[in-house]
């Protein structure tokens, strides 16, 4: 109960395998093992050693923090429809291999799926108004990306080094975007 706050990528690439918090904690709550924020609105952490290849986040929540699932083996992650945050990197690292970003979101942050080289599908919803640097960095089996709105997500770098979609050879993917919006 004496923990009041914990940092942003606080458990990120630690070996634990569930988290255990004591009732009336007001920082934080294990849901099933996952440590969520004591309302229940924010995904902190995913146990780095959980066994499972599939996870689906608790219903009200809003974010998945800093970090949150960075290094898990996780393949497929579920997210309710109120979701509208995935902070930076939290997915970075993963083996997912399809991404379907919450259509409640607007931005992509830093780092947030960077280096999950078994990622080859990617879906950008028409909410989505920036991605920020090295969002996609390194994800080197994308093949194709779908954009599903009418105005392309502006990309927010500064040089070609951290460009969201940097480490990625653009002869293998295909991208995908509504009938007469090709520019």
């Amino acid at each position: 109960v004496g923990v009041t706050e914990i940092g942003n990528a606080a458990f990120s690439n630690v070996g634990v395998t569930a988290f255990e918090v004591e009732p009336g904690n007001p920082a934080c709550q294990a849901i099933n093992g996952v440590l969520y924020s004591a309302e229940g609105n924010i995904l902190l952490a995913y146990p780095l050693n959980a066994t499972a290849t599939e996870y689906t986040i608790a219903d009200g929540c809003l974010g998945v923090g800093e970090g949150a699932f960075a290094h898990t083996t996780l393949q497929k992650v579920i997210v309710p429809e109120s979701l509208v945050l995935f902070g930076n990197q939290a997915f970075a690292k993963t083996q997912l291999t399809t991404v379907v970003l919450p259509e409640n979101m607007t931005n992509v942050y830093e780092g947030t799926f960077a280096q999950s080289t078994k990622l080859q599908s990617l879906t950008i919803p028409s909410g989505i108004r920036t991605i920020e640097s090295y969002a996609f960095n390194g994800c080197t089996a994308l093949t194709e990306i779908h954009c599903l709105g009418a105005e392309p997500a502006t990309l927010n770098y500064y040089e070609g080094y951290d460009h969201p979609f940097n480490g990625i050879d653009a002869s293998q993917v295909k991208v995908y975007v509504p009938k007469g919006f090709k520019s």
